[in-house]
């Protein structure tokens, strides 16, 4: 069995990617299961994703750092035995943490923004130790709105499966057959998928005293991330 994880801040583009590789035919797909070992109070249990109880050849899950606490912004994704199974793939995305944070403002997720600082350091720090192995990849959430099948293909063949049409296809939510009901409207109503729901980033508006403070803490990581 092929196990893809894809890691992200909170409001980076998870949701949408998950819903992509929902729409396979091949796929079962995870929501947040290590994060709610942590929000749980409880070790993280990486074993889970090696259970046969799954019926398809991939697994798929999905991972958001922050945004209540600290625990949630620093759960392990991995250990060292992990990264060295040929068959495990790590997707990391990257969003730049202004635009996230305008997004958790939004949300009202704005009670402290070291939290964002922290999940960020994080997911950093994870993708360098993970792209070592030659099984990470960095995906730029600013470039997804450029052409998502060009970008979902590159996805596919990065984790050696092949792509289905189906990925932009959205005729499955999030209950049926696979997962369970999120309580996300984005997961479980959204019919289809569309390149406008996927707004760029990267070139983030500097409004706030906050704003300018993300920005010389984590800023760099999304650019040395992203190679821009």
């Amino acid at each position: 069995m092929k196990r893809i994880l894809l890691v992200g801040t909170c409001a980076s583009g998870t949701t949408a990617l998950a819903k992509c590789f929902l729409q396979r035919s091949d796929t079962f797909v995870l929501s947040q299961v290590l994060k709610t070992f942590a929000e749980n109070g409880e070790p993280v249990n990486l074993d889970v994703f090696y259970r046969n109880e799954y019926p398809y050849p991939v697994l798929f899950n999905k991972e958001t750092l922050g945004h209540r606490n600290l625990s949630l912004c620093e759960f392990p994704l991995f250990e060292d035995g992990h990264l060295q199974d040929p068959e495990n793939y790590f997707l990391f995305i990257f969003r730049h943490p202004v635009d996230v944070w305008h997004s958790w403002r939004k949300r009202g997720w704005d009670k402290d923004r070291e939290y964002l600082i922290r999940a960020y350091e994080h997911l950093y720090r994870s993708y360098g130790y993970a792209h070592q192995t030659g099984q990470a990849t960095a995906i730029n959430f600013s470039k997804l709105g450029e052409g998502i099948e060009e970008h979902l293909r590159g996805i596919c063949n990065f984790c050696e499966i092949e792509y289905q049409e189906e990925m932009i296809v959205w005729d499955k939510k999030w209950g049926n057959r696979r997962g369970g009901n999120t309580g996300n409207p984005d997961i479980d109503t959204y019919p289809t998928f569309s390149e406008e729901r996927i707004l760029a980033g990267g070139g983030a508006s500097l409004e706030t005293e906050s704003d300018h403070y993300i920005n010389e803490r984590v800023g760099n990581l999304w650019r040395s991330a992203c190679e821009v």
